[in-house]
């Protein structure tokens, strides 16, 4: 019941404490223990944590292999969805839920969202993407930090331009260089534009890639 409400609202979740107490001592869990993770991944738990099993116990690697394993298996199945029916409020957020049903619909290989404070990328995150994942972009080491919470959020620190186009192709080389997605993948962007007056905020559709040198 909390993690549907806070999935309604748009809010964090992180499950903790007890998930394979077993393995403080075992080096596999019990069935129920791996019952309890899958449920909390297929309800669409920002995160996963564990405790004793890797501070005090004798398997701190093969927990975290195990819960690793978990997670990605349930992933692949899909989750319960609760957060469709949350109805956000105000223009970014209903920015956000737009570019999550774009990605969803369109097989989108990622989201990229550009944020300073986070805002907007906890927007997009509380969409809960089926498929595309989130690249959050910051140029703020403690925001980036705050956005690793975000459930299927990858955030980095990049320089950000007064060109957003510019800083888009930065985005797009932080991404190509760690080998995270390739070359001509379709990316949604969550951004502002250039206009005749100002930046206004847009969703963009476009390959991943850089521009070619004359």
């Amino acid at each position: 019941r909390i993690i549907k409400t806070a999935a309604e609202k748009g809010k964090r979740v992180i499950i903790a404490t007890h998930l394979l107490e077993s393995m403080v001592e075992n080096p596999i869990p019990t069935r129920a223990e791996v019952t309890d993770v899958a449920n909390a991944v297929y309800e669409e738990a920002d995160c996963v944590m564990l405790s004793a099993e890797t501070s005090v116990g004798k398997y701190p690697i093969k927990s975290v292999e195990m819960l690793d394993k978990i997670c990605r298996r349930i992933e692949r199945s899909g989750g319960i969805g609760w957060a469709a029916k949350r109805k956000p409020q105000g223009v970014r957020a209903k920015l956000s839920k737009s570019a999550v049903d774009l990605g969803d619909q369109i097989h989108a290989d990622a989201i990229f969202v550009f944020t300073r404070r986070g805002i907007m990328a906890s927007h997009v995150a509380a969409c809960h993407p089926k498929i595309p994942p989130i690249f959050a972009f910051t140029n703020m080491t403690t925001v980036r930090r705050k956005l690793i919470m975000m459930r299927s959020c990858y955030p980095f620190r990049i320089d950000f331009s007064k060109d957003p186009e510019k800083t888009i192709q930065n985005a797009m080389k932080a991404v190509l260089s760690r080998k995270l997605l390739p070359e001509g993948a379709t990316i949604v962007i969550v951004s502002d534009i250039l206009t005749a007056g100002g930046a206004v905020d847009a969703i963009q559709v476009r390959p991943l890639e850089l521009p070619k040198s004359s």
